[in-house]
């Protein structure tokens, strides 16, 4: 009952928010759509589990556009959150997305001999001429506490080919009902890095009612740089899968700092905005999640401390704001940033408030 009502209001929160487009002949210019599955390639027929599908439109010039085009989804099993196998929603903002939602029944696929199968569902979307499919995995089982779906997280999702810093890769299994399954043997394997017995295979064994178990990838120096790709398969029905992937990187080989201003008076509430940016040997940036500490002798950071540590975003930068108390002595200061075992160092002035002639409105964050 309560899978019912989470889908209604889904429906209702869909079209309440949609603009009165219905009656109007539309006369939007689509260049193009895209389809795409954002969560939930894998569902569970029990009408809980559920997969999303993101249609985005574009005009002739590449554009996000489409205000007001129409999207009609369709699919060759489950249904949406109108209870159908087709359903027909607006564009109604300015990046062209339009999201729509599938659920599968139970009994899906259950009239077949085998306790659990897997079908695929083909879903499709429509704007004017064009037309494009993704395919979603349904599967289909009787109440009972055999593994129907896994599901994986990564932490972090990038590291660096440093045979140290390591990805936890956590496995859940459910059944049917969406329960957790102590007990089943589950095998890992990857086709760069090693997991925590050294080798790039490793079973492992659901401990707990959640259905979890977690293991470990590090990236030896050397390892090829790219995507390492995690598939965990159930020992007891191969069918049952899933797949991940973790970025491996290069080492840090260098890091940039600058500080943005660079003289702050010491009044507690300026700050200078303190980027490193780090890069491998060959002046390309670290992935994402490379850690890189700040550290200083005077003043300190937003945050209180003389030390942060901040994970670098997409670029290889890392930022840390700097900023000197109230009563803090003129001077210049220096900053440091080391993110394994590269560092680099900037000055920042610090100077009495009394005679600053020129007045800053950016407090820290």
């Amino acid at each position: 009952m309560k899978s019912k009502y989470t889908r209604f209001a889904i429906l209702f929160a869909l079209f309440a928010s949609l603009p009165f487009y219905f009656g109007c002949e539309s006369d939007v210019s689509v260049g193009s759509l895209a389809l795409t599955v954002t969560d939930g390639d894998t569902i569970v027929a029990n009408d809980k589990d559920f997969a999303t599908i993101e249609a985005v439109v574009t005009g002739f010039d590449d554009d996000f556009g489409g205000l007001g085009a129409e999207v009609d989804f369709a699919t060759t099993l489950g249904y949406f959150a109108n209870g159908r196998r087709a359903i027909t929603l607006p564009v109604t903002g300015p990046d062209g997305k339009v999201i729509t939602y599938l659920w599968a029944p139970k009994g899906t696929g259950t009239d077949q001999l085998e306790e659990i199968t897997i079908e695929t569902a083909v879903v499709s979307g429509t704007v004017e001429d064009a037309t494009r499919f993704v395919k979603i995995t349904i599967i289909g089982c009787e109440e009972g506490n055999d593994p129907a779906k896994i599901a994986l997280t990564v932490d972090p999702d990038t590291i660096p080919a440093d045979g140290v810093t390591s990805s936890k890769i956590e496995a859940t299994v459910t059944d049917c009902e969406g329960e957790g399954v102590l007990g089943t043997d589950l095998e890992f394997r990857t086709n760069k890095g090693l997991f925590s017995n050294g080798k790039m295979t490793i079973i492992k064994t659901t401990r707990n009612d959640l259905g979890t178990v977690d293991d470990f990838l590090i990236a030896l120096e050397g390892t090829p740089l790219g995507d390492a790709k995690i598939e965990v398969r159930s020992k007891e029905d191969p069918r049952i899968i899933a797949l991940i992937t973790i970025k491996i990187g290069a080492r840090p080989a260098g890091i940039t700092l600058t500080a943005s201003p660079t003289s702050i008076a010491a009044d507690g509430r300026e700050f200078s905005t303190i980027t490193a940016t780090v890069t491998d040997f060959q002046g390309t940036a670290v992935p994402p999640g490379t850690p890189v500490t700040f550290e200083t002798i005077v003043g300190r950071f937003s945050h209180g401390g003389t030390s942060i540590t901040v994970m670098t975003v997409t670029g290889g930068a890392a930022v840390a704001h700097f900023l000197a108390p109230v009563g803090t002595e003129p001077q210049l200061v220096q900053i440091t940033a080391m993110s394994m075992g590269v560092s680099a160092r900037a000055v920042v002035e610090v100077t009495d408030p009394s005679t600053t002639t020129t007045t800053t409105t950016t407090t820290a964050p």
